[in-house]
C-alpha cells in the first residue's frame, strides 16, 4: 500500500501543512525538514539536531511520496510524532484502501484474521523482538490466534520487520 498527499493528511491529522508540526513542512511531495529562523535563539547542537535530514539536504522531502506504510512509521518514530496517527484512522485507511495483506503462501488475510494480524504485528516489537518463535506464538495464543493463525503471523512478522528467528 502506497501513502500520498491525502492519505498523509488524513493519518496525520493534518490541518495547515505549515504547522501541524512545528519543524516540518508538508508539500505536495513529501514532507520537509524546515531550516530554524536564524534570529531563533538555539544552539549550535539544537539547530543539528533540529535540521537531521535522511539525505542531509534540505531541498528535498526528509520523506517522500508516495511511501510505503513502513517508511511513513519509521519517519514518523525518527521524528518524535509516531502518536499523530489514530489506530482506528489507520485501520479505517487500510480498509477503504481495498488492499488487503497477503501472507508468504499468497493466501489473503482478511476479516476478523485481519485483526489478528494487525495485533500480532502490534505485539512484535522490532526493538526488542521476542526470544524464540515459540515465545512469540505464545502471545498470539493469548490474543487469540489458533495454531494456523500463530505460524502464518509468526511468518509475517518476521519477514515484516526482517527478522530472523532463532531455533
Amino acid at each position: 500500500m502506497k501513502i500520498g498527499y491525502s492519505d498523509f493528511v488524513k493519518l496525520c491529522r493534518v490541518d495547515d501543512p505549515e504547522t501541524w508540526v512545528g519543524w516540518l513542512s508538508l508539500r505536495g511531495d513529501g514532507v520537509y525538514v524546515k531550516v530554524p529562523p536564524g534570529d531563533q535563539r538555539i544552539t549550535r547542537e539544537e539547530r543539528a539536531i533540529l535540521t537531521e535530514h535522511p539525505t542531509g539536504n534540505l531541498t528535498e522531502p526528509a520523506l517522500r511520496f508516495p511511501c510505503t506504510l513502513d517508511e511513513l512509521h519509521m519517519f514518523l518514530e525518527d521524528q518524535g510524532v509516531y502518536g499523530c496517527i489514530d489506530a482506528f484512522d489507520l485501520a479505517d485507511w487500510v480498509l477503504s484502501s481495498k488492499a488487503t495483506p497477503t501472507c508468504p503462501s499468497q493466501t489473503t488475510v482478511s476479516g476478523p484474521s485481519f485483526a489478528k494480524l494487525q495485533a500480532a504485528l502490534e505485539a512484535f516489537n522490532p526493538r526488542n523482538p521476542p526470544r524464540s518463535k515459540k515465545a512469540f506464538k505464545g502471545e498470539l495464543e493469548t490474543r487469540g490466534c489458533d495454531t494456523r493463525e500463530q505460524e502464518v503471523f509468526a511468518n509475517i512478522a518476521a519477514e515484516h520487520y526482517g527478522h530472523s528467528w532463532r531455533s
